[in-house]
């Protein structure tokens, strides 16, 4: 089979899903100690007046978040580690420089409920709003450590 100058060969490639993926560096790094996430979990991740993404633990800790706004300059994010029986921990972080290192918040766990330690219970994040791919978008990588 004659491809030309392999024009069809890269197409049945890329259909396959063997074609180049374009990479793209974070621009801001949030570390969040404490604790990484065990597989059973979830991740939420909410960007004052951006939105919020939802995203499966991972084993390495290691996430993504697309789409920042360009005017965005020092967010707050806020990141918890959920159940279905409600959220377990949450960290924030004014995220203002490339690499910064997020807090751990007392907060009592959904599965510590019942308990008297005198924390007030994690209350899940919210935040209005909508990621973007628009020009100018940004990243946020997050990383847990322990």
């Amino acid at each position: 089979m004659d491809s030309g100058n392999g024009q069809v060969g890269g197409v049945v490639l890329a259909l396959l899903g063997c074609g180049q993926t374009d990479y793209r560096p974070v621009e801001r790094l949030l570390e969040l100690p404490g604790r990484v996430p065990d597989t059973s979990e979830r991740v939420r991740v909410c960007v004052q007046e951006s939105g919020s993404q939802a995203f499966g633990a991972r084993f390495d800790g290691l996430y993504a978040v697309t789409g920042l706004p360009a005017d965005m300059a020092a967010p707050l994010v806020v990141v918890e580690a959920i159940t279905p029986e409600g959220v377990l921990a949450q960290w924030q972080g004014v995220v203002d420089q490339d690499f910064v290192v997020g807090e751990q918040l007392d907060c009592l766990a959904a599965n510590e409920a019942g308990q008297d330690t005198g924390l007030v219970p994690c209350m899940p994040c919210q935040s209005a709003g909508s990621f973007s791919s628009g020009e100018g978008a940004w990243v946020l990588g997050l990383r847990f450590s322990e």
